[in-house]
């Protein structure tokens, strides 16, 4: 691998590790543009009980989160990517506490396959399926 296809691989690699990140703070932060941002306009978002396609229903998607839930905090952890040309995959742990309307608290453990394209030199997300793994209820203010 010559240097110049090595640096290729680790901005790659960084311009990925962004996009996790932002999407992160998309949801928590409550950013509909960061958490759009993050997505071809064709992806496809699969959260287990639903798929969401489209920005359309991955934003309406978020922003029903947004209304259910008074906050989300999510940490994504143990990543590993495979990059070939101008598609990636990865593979992510991810710990979220939520805070429910009532003020109690949820804390899930789950896992995000994720897929990537660089369509006219921008890296995002084609496609995210999560699985929770665990769910476990923490005593909330009262």
């Amino acid at each position: 691998m010559t240097l110049e296809q090595r640096v290729q691989r680790l901005e790659d690699r960084v311009a990925l590790e962004e996009l996790v990140s932002a999407y992160c703070r998309g949801a928590d932060g409550r950013d509909r543009a960061l958490f759009e941002s993050v997505w071809h306009e064709d992806a496809v978002w699969d959260v287990g009980n639903h798929v969401f396609r489209g920005h359309k229903a991955i934003v309406s998607a978020v922003e029903r989160q947004w209304e259910a839930f008074q906050s989300m905090h999510h940490w994504t952890t143990n990543s590993s990517y495979d990059i070939d040309g101008d598609c990636a995959a990865a593979e992510h742990d991810v710990a979220a506490l939520t805070t429910l309307t009532d003020g109690s608290y949820v804390l899930s453990a789950g896992h995000y396959s994720d897929e990537f394209e660089r369509r006219g030199g921008i890296w995002r997300l084609t496609k995210r399926a999560a699985t929770v793994m665990a769910t476990v209820d923490l005593p909330g203010k009262q």
